[in-house]
């Protein structure tokens, strides 16, 4: 085993764990905001978004180039042409584009609508139907990353026509 294929083994599992991991955690942080009040609510939405969103999950976006760097630097051992590789992959670029374009825009949308709630009682019940929407989208954003994943694991885990 190469000192290369081992940075890019390490690389895949931390950011896997990272990654993947805190949106996990912002997941089950999300369906529990439901039943806050709007104040808190808001704080928790805000480091979720804050730490969560920017600080780790962005980890999750070097899963797919570390493992195409373990295949590089695997000295053959793993192949390109294995059709699980490009499965996982997929499964990889697909949670990316749904965190892009479903959870962190529903993500910057709660926090808005967080952020009037907190201030003020006004429209209020408006204001609690268009939170309701965004955390629909949020939660289903984020519980598709998820179950993309799972399957992307599952795939890499028993190599299929590999």
């Amino acid at each position: 085993m190469t000192l290369l294929f081992s940075i890019a083994s390490f690389v895949l599992v931390l950011s896997t764990v990272v990654g993947y991991g805190a949106l996990f955690v912002a997941t089950a942080l999300g369906a529990a905001t439901a039943g806050l009040e709007p104040g808190d609510a808001a704080a928790v939405a805000q480091i979720t978004y804050r730490v969560g969103a920017f600080g780790l999950e962005t980890a999750g976006l070097a899963v797919g180039p570390a493992g195409l760097a373990m295949v590089a630097t695997s000295e053959q051992r793993l192949q390109w042409s294995a059709p699980w590789l490009w499965t996982a992959l997929a499964l990889w670029a697909l949670t990316v584009a749904i965190r892009l374009t479903v959870v962190q825009p529903a993500r910057r949308s709660a926090l808005v609508i967080l952020g009037e709630l907190a201030g003020t009682r006004t429209a209020a019940a408006l204001r609690q139907e268009q939170l309701a929407a965004v955390s629909r989208r949020l939660l289903f954003g984020s519980r598709s990353c998820l179950a993309l994943f799972i399957g992307a694991c599952a795939v890499v885990a028993w190599h299929p026509g590999g």
